[in-house]
């Protein structure tokens, strides 16, 4: 069997008791300025824990997530899972993540029976995905230098830039520059992404990498959308905590290692918070895979600024 890749690695749960599970792997270490670990492990490994008390014949649909407190990475996050609910065609899971006998996360996962046709007439429809002109992944050469440019652009300086931990994802982003004249309910991050093909070709390893791609970078939205807003070389900085966190996922057969168009737009802010959306396709049939949504704390702080 072939090694686990990064992001299998991220998302890694080992059983510690009945319906108790513990990270496997450390979170990154958290950037200099940051306070509390990366969210994505957390929905990643909730989702993690939660496949891990269902029937192989139901497929996460949705993740309902709220950041209660700042994690450590250097402590280990504890995974209880209730089992809500146990129905022929539904089931419902609530993850509580704890350090030090605190709750730092909760989320509630739902699952559907994957291949059960209920009763009745259904619809069926998605947003169609955004029209990337004539770019494509084929385009790697000329795409793939604006990760790192966007990545130096949010932190401010190259060295702050190259210190972060390696990304589990390959990024080919098309848009995400703002621009002043605009208004940032009109901004639009476009671009597509997808991971390397997973040592465990299995559909809940790609449900729970797929809820962790879903906040890569996604609070920072808002800061793109506005530039001048931050301004690292002005002595502000960006202050960021998500609060909550909402995932639907429309396609339970959909490989995170094949290639998806990403779009993230920002809704609305006011009194410090802000609302994301984020979209992802699948890139060769145009089928929504993952609808998403965050609330969080967006400030613009100086040095030293308490809060």
């Amino acid at each position: 069997m072939p090694a686990p890749t990064l992001i299998e690695a991220h998302v890694a749960v080992t059983q510690a008791g009945q319906d108790e599970f513990v990270n496997t792997n450390p979170p990154w270490t958290p950037p200099p300025g940051t306070r509390a670990i990366f969210g994505g492990f957390l929905l990643g490994q909730s989702v993690s824990a939660a496949n891990h008390t269902v029937d192989a014949s139901f497929s996460v649909y949705s993740l309902q997530s709220f950041f209660l407190r700042s994690g450590s990475h250097k402590e280990k996050i504890v995974y209880q899972v209730d089992r809500l609910t146990d129905g022929r065609n539904f089931a419902t899971r609530q993850v509580r993540a704890s350090q030090g006998g605190k709750c730092i996360y909760m989320a509630v996962v739902g699952y559907q029976k994957a291949d059960e046709v209920l009763q009745g007439k259904s619809l069926s429809y998605g947003l169609p995905m955004p029209d990337m002109g004539l770019v494509s992944p084929a385009d790697a050469a000329l795409l793939r230098e604006n990760h790192p440019k966007m990545i130096r652009y949010l932190a401010g300086n190259q060295e702050l830039a190259e210190s972060l931990d390696p990304d589990p994802f390959e990024w080919l982003i098309v848009q995400w520059e703002g621009e002043k004249e605009r208004k940032p309910i009109d901004f639009r991050f476009r671009g597509f992404v997808r991971a390397p093909a997973l040592s465990r070709d299995d559909k809940f390893t790609h449900s729970a990498a797929l809820a962790f791609l879903t906040d890569e970078w996604f609070l920072l939205v808002p800061q793109l959308a506005t530039p001048g807003f931050v301004d690292v070389q002005k002595g502000t900085f960006p202050f960021n905590v998500t609060m909550n966190h909402s995932v639907h996922f429309h396609n339970s057969a959909h490989k995170i290692s094949d290639w998806m168009v990403c779009e993230r737009t920002t809704s609305w802010a006011d009194k410090g918070r802000v609302v994301v959306e984020n979209r992802f396709w699948d890139a060769e049939t145009g089928r929504l895979v993952v609808s998403c949504s965050q609330e969080g704390v967006v400030l613009s702080i100086t040095m030293g600024s308490k809060l």
